[in-house]
């Protein structure tokens, strides 16, 4: 079936590259699809801090804050979804931008105190969150015009 096909094609890719060993099936890459929110940070207990960085435990909290504006941003934008047809919607459309806006600063600000490698595990536990905002955004202003 498939099975010896998958295996006759790693044995032909090892054959031309064969300093390449295959990777395990618990690779890192799907440890992080199976982390949740709250362990979003727990790999970087292994890393160095930078110079002048913070401990885990600081950067822990900010992003606990973040996922917190994350979480508000997200009801502000419901709440200016309902007030779509109402005289409402402006005011509800400005609050929902304003803390997206404090989301995305919040999350920015933590990734420019990162390292490089930290930096880039960050963006993948949380980056698709905050283009996810960016869009329901858009979708909001689209809604007003």
């Amino acid at each position: 079936m498939m099975l010896p096909v998958l295996q006759q094609l790693r044995a032909s890719v090892a054959s031309l590259l064969p300093h390449a060993a295959p990777r395990p099936l618990t690779s890192l890459s799907q440890h992080w699809l199976r982390l949740q929110p709250q362990q979003t940070l727990a790999a970087f207990h292994t890393c160095t801090p930078a110079a002048g960085s913070r401990t885990v435990e600081d950067v822990q909290e900010q992003i606990d804050n973040v996922n917190d504006k994350f979480t508000d941003a997200r009801m502000d934008i419901e709440d200016a979804r309902e007030d779509a047809e109402s005289t409402y919607f402006n005011e509800s459309a400005e609050t929902a931008a304003q803390s997206v806006a404090e989301a995305i600063s919040a999350y920015k600000a933590i990734c420019d105190s990162l390292t490089d490698f930290e930096r880039g595990k960050l963006q993948r536990s949380m980056g698709l969150k905050m283009e996810q905002l960016k869009a329901e955004l858009q979708q909001l202003n689209e809604l007003h015009t």
